[in-house]
């Protein structure tokens, strides 16, 4: 049995990676499929580790028979890397521009693929269940998507894009009743649909924080260390401010009491210093390399702005910081965190910096606050399932459907 998956970004792979990594442990035939072409097959293997993606077969979403768009897929030429790079070669400098404004104009791509091409790939690998994210309509291959699966009778199914959980208005999607929706908590339920109408509606929790792919995560990556290791999880929000974020890593790169290390947003790592020239500065604080499931295994403290990646240190009882200062005051949001009081809050600046000069960060949680975080999980991330049969109990849910 084959079992397609489609991603836009490493985003949507952190949250898809338990249950391939389940189905290919079962022998399963997996395909990740990308739509996104500034990722590469390479990257992927480097983030998430040989250990995790096995067998998994990586593909380009946009692959076919097409000799000219093959060749610069395959070559993956970008402006930027022949810049880096120092190249003078005219011709793959048309090549980058020609990839840029081809794969960067959707309207564009679907010159090239259009539903017919999908309908015939779909017919010969006849895949029993393909799985795509709940904000996959940007793709402008939603509908595509659906026809298909309609057509050849392949369950589909919609597994959330990350964990919401920034209070915001989100329009409810005019989802398909045919589909079946994934999500972690009531709470995203909530934001996405209509409660009224009949929609397909699993609950699942979250298959990132089963406890048998957290075990094989510790497993695997936790290292030991002689300084604590904070870890600072970024956000690409138009809601932060920069000023106060670029002095805050100015600070926390030159203190000598505790190690640092950025986990930069997975939606653009491959241009980030375009869009933060002067973050140069911290390049050898930022960690391009690992993704967050890698990293969140090392540190002891997690600090964030509005990032629901703090969650991998939730389910570890670590220590949570959110820094309100780094927030832009007029756009703040208000997170489903600001709940609960067992999350450390930095409204200034001033006093964070006072507890890291005097080496005071909290190191341990008491009873009373892991109790709360123990609620925190059960209402937000597992809907109440039991933590070590949430990937097990929807594997089942889909293979044996």
């Amino acid at each position: 049995m084959i079992y397609f998956f489609v991603a836009k970004n490493l985003t949507e792979i952190d949250h898809f990676l338990p249950l391939m990594h389940s189905l290919d442990s079962e022998k399963k035939t997996v395909i990740l499929s990308l739509i996104n072409i500034n990722i590469k097959n390479h990257d992927i293997k480097k983030k998430f580790s040989d250990k995790l993606i096995r067998n998994i077969k990586i593909i380009n979403f946009f692959n076919n028979n097409n000799f000219f768009i093959n060749f610069i897929l395959e070559n993956c030429i970008s402006i930027s890397e022949l810049l880096k790079n120092k190249s003078y070669n005219p011709i793959n400098y048309v090549l980058a521009v020609l990839r840029y404004f081809l794969f960067g104009n959707p309207k564009l791509i679907k010159l090239f693929l259009t539903k017919n091409k999908l309908l015939t790939y779909f017919s010969k690998i006849n895949p029993e269940a393909i799985f795509i994210d709940n904000n996959f309509e940007i793709t402008g291959y939603y509908d595509c998507i659906n026809f298909i699966s309609k057509k050849l009778k392949i369950k589909l199914f919609e597994l959330p894009h990350s964990l919401t959980l920034s209070k915001r208005p989100i329009v409810k999607k005019n989802k398909d009743k045919n589909n079946f929706l994934v999500f972690n908590s009531e709470y995203e339920i909530n934001q996405y649909v209509d409660n009224e109408l009949n929609y397909n509606i699993i609950k699942s929790g979250s298959f990132k924080y089963d406890k048998t792919w957290q075990d094989l995560l510790f497993e695997n990556f936790h290292k030991k260390k002689q300084k604590k290791l904070i870890l600072y999880i970024m956000t690409d929000h138009g809601d932060k401010n920069i000023t106060a974020e670029f002095d805050f890593l100015y600070y926390m790169v030159t203190q000598e009491y505790y190690d640092f290390m950025v986990c930069p947003p997975s939606r653009d790592y491959y241009n980030f210093f375009k869009k933060h020239k002067n973050y140069k500065l911290f390049e050898s604080k930022i960690n391009f390399n690992d993704s967050l499931i890698k990293v969140s295994q090392q540190a002891d403290y997690f600090f964030t702005t509005i990032s629901g990646g703090v969650v991998d240190g939730i389910v570890r009882l670590k220590p949570i910081f959110f820094l309100k200062f780094l927030q832009n005051s007029k756009h703040k949001r208000s997170l489903i965190f600001d709940e609960f009081d067992c999350f450390f809050k930095f409204e200034n600046f001033i006093a964070l910096k006072a507890s890291i000069d005097k080496n005071k960060l909290s190191e341990k949680l008491n009873i009373s606050q892991k109790k709360k975080y123990i609620k925190f999980l059960k209402k937000y991330i597992y809907f109440d399932n039991p933590r070590n049969e949430i990937i097990n109990k929807f594997k089942n849910y889909v293979t044996k459907k």
